[in-house]
């Protein structure tokens, strides 16, 4: 692979991922990004069972994947709202 900058190469590692997930998708749990925002700890609960790790859904875990999962690691961006062209 060659890469040209970040961008680029973030894009290609995507490509190269969905690749492999569309060869054999059964060595692979899906996550949508839009389902976990909405439902965090249900989607963490079906990792954990599809993963065979339900043993380690202990009590108590869903408050700590609620307190988790509302954590905001980033501030929000100061490009928020304006026109892309304008930021890139």
């Amino acid at each position: 692979l060659t890469y040209s900058g970040y961008v680029d190469a973030a894009v290609q590692r995507w490509a190269l991922v969905v690749d492999e997930y569309l060869r054999c998708p059964s060595r692979f749990i899906l996550v949508r990004y839009e389902d976990f925002t909405k439902d965090p700890v249900n989607e963490t609960r079906h990792l954990a069972e599809a993963l065979g790790l339900t043993d380690l859904w202990l009590p108590g875990a869903e408050g700590r994947v609620e307190e988790a999962a509302s954590m905001q690691y980033q501030s929000r961006g100061k490009a928020r709202g304006r026109d892309p062209k304008e930021v890139f």
